[in-house]
């Protein structure tokens, strides 16, 4: 009976050993999820505020690209940076899955609302930012497009204007004869005839000027502001250039007109009355004699009366010869008053 109890006894503590096994096998289990659980979690946890630093960085690169720069290189160089750093931004979408792969698997074995909406918010977020980036990245786009626009309009217009300023310093050199002189007015009245087109141009710089300057820094602003009147006084200069030259260009060349119409004028009479001077018969009677001493002395103060017009022709061939420098002045005027002082010595 005592042999019986015993073996009772030895059942039970073998069920109890068994079932105590049993539990310490459980618990190591059960300890063994905890533990790969709670790593799965701290994990997440880590990668989520890792992504979170990295949107709140992303905040502040974006609002530092937003920035309004200078010069059209430091535009430029804004455009790359941010061009890498939204390539950068767009490349994290595959963090952000794993992220909500991570929460939903983890809600799985632990709902909790509070997980779930706070992924839902840093998805949201980060949406945010690749707009915000695409935005930026857009603005810089136009704004490196429009300064590049406003410095070629306005290289473009220095360089038709140095195009037309050489054409014009050609005219202002007033040496030549008439003929060379009517050539340079051609010359003006091409130019002038271009002056619309230098005004549409500078127009078109102003308002490039204009939509650029929005983009553009303080700074930058008033670098193109100089840049812009640096060119309206040059442009300002080449019109009272043109001006004056044109100005100057017509008093000589009707200056030439007036002379080479005294001139012809001149030789005409000249040419008369050498003709009447050298073509007279001698004559028989005391009567027909001082008729013709009568004639001769009127036409000997007809000559005398002419010699203030060939002193002016003198004295404005002489002007001209100044301005021109055309030898052949020289000679023609010489010629004529060689005639002309002949033929004062033939009818005395």
């Amino acid at each position: 009976m005592y042999l019986k109890k015993l073996q009772q006894y030895l059942f039970v503590i073998s069920n109890l050993k068994g079932n105590w096994e049993a539990l310490c096998d459980e618990l190591i289990e059960v300890q063994h999820k905890l533990e790969v659980n709670l790593s799965h979690w701290s994990a997440y946890y880590e990668n989520f505020e890792d992504m979170q630093r990295w949107l709140l960085n992303m905040e502040v690169k974006l609002k530092e690209d937003t920035e309004l720069q200078t010069t059209l290189h430091e535009k430029k160089s804004k455009l790359q940076s941010h061009q890498i750093l939204h390539r950068d931004i767009l490349s994290r979408d595959h963090i952000i899955d794993k992220l909500t792969e991570k929460a939903h698997t983890l809600t799985q074995s632990a709902p909790s609302a509070k997980v779930k909406n706070f992924v839902e918010k840093l998805r949201h977020k980060y949406a945010m930012i690749c707009e915000t980036s695409k935005d930026v990245l857009v603005k810089l786009e136009h704004s490196v497009h429009d300064h590049q626009q406003y410095e070629i309009s306005a290289q473009s217009f220095s360089n038709w204007l140095n195009s037309a300023r050489e054409r014009l310093e050609a005219c202002t050199d007033q040496s030549g004869d008439k003929l060379s002189l009517k050539s340079k007015m051609d010359i003006l009245k091409d130019l002038s005839s271009t002056i619309k087109d230098g005004e549409n141009k500078l127009n078109h710089v102003k308002n490039l000027l204009t939509v650029t300057t929005k983009n553009s820094s303080r700074p930058g602003q008033d670098i193109m502001q100089r840049q812009l009147d640096h060119l309206q006084g040059e442009w300002d200069d080449y019109l009272a250039h043109m001006k004056s030259t044109e100005l100057y260009l017509n008093k000589t060349v009707t200056l030439w007109d007036t002379f080479d119409t005294q001139l012809e004028h001149l030789k005409e009479w000249l040419k008369n009355m050498e003709q009447k001077v050298k073509g007279h018969e001698l004559k028989n009677t005391f009567k027909e004699k001082q008729s013709q001493l009568e004639k001769f002395k009127k036409l000997h103060d007809e000559i005398l009366s002419y010699q203030p017009q060939v002193e002016k022709l003198t004295d404005d061939a002489h002007i001209l010869m100044q301005a021109s420098s055309d030898v052949r002045l020289s000679s023609q005027v010489s010629q004529f008053t060689n005639r002309y002082q002949g033929l004062l010595s033939l009818i005395k």
